[in-house]
């Protein structure tokens, strides 16, 4: 029963119904929301009728759909020793807000949320990464089609002055790009080069008798120094996890 109470034309013309959820403001045909990460948007197909051939459960059910994508997130070491935990993980790149046209059934997000906690420690030291694999809790969701990087904190021991953060990391869709309706396992993959002994150094030349008196030319610098870590970070698609366990914080 609809609330107000609703009647059909007595001219038998066609009436249009379509369901959204969660309830945000309506302006002409376009539902406004903001964007957390926390809360699915869904919108139901389009159904008509008329006084002729009214709505009804069975040949016009209202089936609704996910509008935007879910990320899940596991994080697998390889090539790692030692007892790492994860300090944080934070995602960039959701939109602050998102209209969702009624008669297109189109999500158009706008702005920039700022970053996403995943996971924060709470003051535990971290949370484990047991076998090299951490599953984190919860999942986020976030518009079509999005650009998403990832900033990541693993903690080595107790002191955070011994933390490795790495910023930035892009986030890869197996598809091509995040598609509403679809869940998504964003794995973040680290590598540790594998150790290699310092090579044997070849052996003195024999030394010239004829003395060099011009000057040694100054050495070229050394290039940067790198750690070598190799990081991927991919989404692949899997199983819509159903439920109220989404969560996030802004």
């Amino acid at each position: 029963m609809l609330s107000p109470r609703r009647y059909y034309p007595a001219d038998g013309s066609a009436l249009y119904l379509r369901g959204y959820y969660p309830v945000a403001p309506l302006r002409n045909g376009k539902v406004h929301y903001e964007l957390t990460g926390q809360e699915d948007l869904m919108l139901s197909v389009e159904q008509n009728g008329s006084l002729g051939r009214r709505f009804d459960a069975v040949t016009t059910p209202l089936t609704y759909s996910h509008l935007l994508s879910q990320l899940n997130f596991t994080l697998k070491l390889k090539g790692v020793s030692g007892g790492y935990k994860v300090r944080s993980v934070k995602l960039n790149g959701l939109a602050s807000t998102a209209v969702v046209d009624l008669t297109t059934g189109k999500v158009e997000p706008s702005g920039s949320a700022g970053p996403v906690v995943i996971y924060a420690d709470p003051g535990t030291g971290g949370f484990p990464i047991v076998d090299g694999v951490a599953t984190l809790p919860g999942y986020v969701l976030v518009q079509p089609e999005a650009t998403l990087t990832l900033d990541l904190v693993l903690a080595e021991d107790g002191n955070p002055a011994h933390d490795h953060s790495f910023k930035d990391l892009p986030v890869s869709f197996d598809d091509g790009g995040g598609e509403g309706g679809k869940a998504y396992n964003v794995e973040i993959s680290i590598e540790a080069p594998d150790p290699k002994p310092d090579p044997t150094p070849d052996p003195d030349p024999t030394p010239d008798p004829t003395p060099d008196l011009a000057p040694d030319p100054k050495p070229d610098p050394e290039p940067p120094v790198t750690d070598g870590v190799k990081i991927i970070v991919t989404a692949t698609v899997t199983a819509w996890n159903q439920g109220d366990s989404g969560n996030a914080d802004m």
